[in-house]
């Protein structure tokens, strides 16, 4: 896909400024920094989700699993069940709830659907954890006025904003989607 690898290019970028930000934050092994992933990894997304998964593995791969001194670990959460075979809000929240008690967590790369980041979205923001997706496209999740009425801003109650998205909301897409040769935005 030619898209793969300016997403894996932004994800990295993205990833790298949080370790930096936050390697103050570590808990017991100074030298460890865990990133969980939270996508569907059963059911019929899985063929998708293999794909940003093995570029999220190649990037660490790439920087020999390290950040300055610091160790990475990778975790591949699965917010799918195989009784759905598609994500779950309650295997999303189990995930990023997971998460938000690991002291080493730095990131959570995640999700791939745009409804289960609005789940994982005010459990991670409370803890103050960042959280960057590489699929999500529904507007409503940053833009006020494009979503529903309280949206985005019922995701973030009492804390600062943690998400980001690698990728254009639907509102940039579709408007993409209609230019071409010939036509005007």
């Amino acid at each position: 896909m030619p898209w793969s690898k300016a997403v894996i290019a932004s994800l990295a970028s993205a990833l790298a400024a949080t370790v930096v930000l936050s390697a103050c934050q570590l808990g017991n092994d100074p030298n460890a920094i865990k990133i969980y992933s939270s996508m569907p990894r059963t059911g019929a997304s899985k063929g998708l989700t293999d794909s940003i998964t093995n570029g999220i593995k190649m990037a660490f791969d790439e920087a020999g699993n390290k950040v300055g001194t610091y160790n990475l670990r990778y975790e591949d959460l699965d917010d799918a069940t195989a009784a759905k075979g598609n994500w779950d809000a309650a295997k999303e929240a189990d995930n990023a709830n997971r998460a938000v008690n690991d002291a080493q967590v730095m990131a959570y790369i995640g999700t791939f659907n745009s409804g289960a980041a609005s789940v994982s979205i005010p459990i991670l923001c409370k803890a103050n954890l960042a959280m960057i997706s590489p699929a999500n496209t529904y507007p409503g999740l940053t833009k006020p006025g494009k979503g529903e009425a309280d949206e985005p801003d019922k995701f973030y109650q009492g804390c600062q904003r943690n998400y980001v998205r690698v990728i254009p909301a639907d509102d940039l897409q579709g408007v993409a989607g209609q230019t071409g040769p010939g036509k005007q935005v």
